[in-house]
């Protein structure tokens, strides 16, 4: 059975009752995971994840560049639509 472990995880808040945040502030978690990861797969490991950092940088940017202005209801309804319908 497949397994998985978060390297890196990040989160924006989307809700704040104690002022100490904003809505749409970003955070940005690295665990322990992540060094056990590059000691394992070393100069490999260490590529594949630049590598997905650098199709996440990809991903944000043709986003913005296609849907400027975007309703946030509409993104939902298309991030939540099945694969192919």
């Amino acid at each position: 059975m497949s397994q998985r472990k978060t390297l890196i995880t990040i989160t924006y808040h989307t809700d704040d009752d104690t002022g100490m945040y904003h809505i749409g502030e970003i955070d940005f978690g690295i665990g322990c995971e992540l060094e056990k990861y590059l000691i394992r797969f070393g100069d490999s490991g260490k590529k594949d994840i630049i590598s997905a950092l650098g199709y996440l940088i990809y991903a944000v940017e043709k986003s913005f560049r296609e849907h400027p202005g975007r309703d946030e209801n509409k993104a939902v309804a298309e991030c939540n639509k099945e694969p192919n319908t």
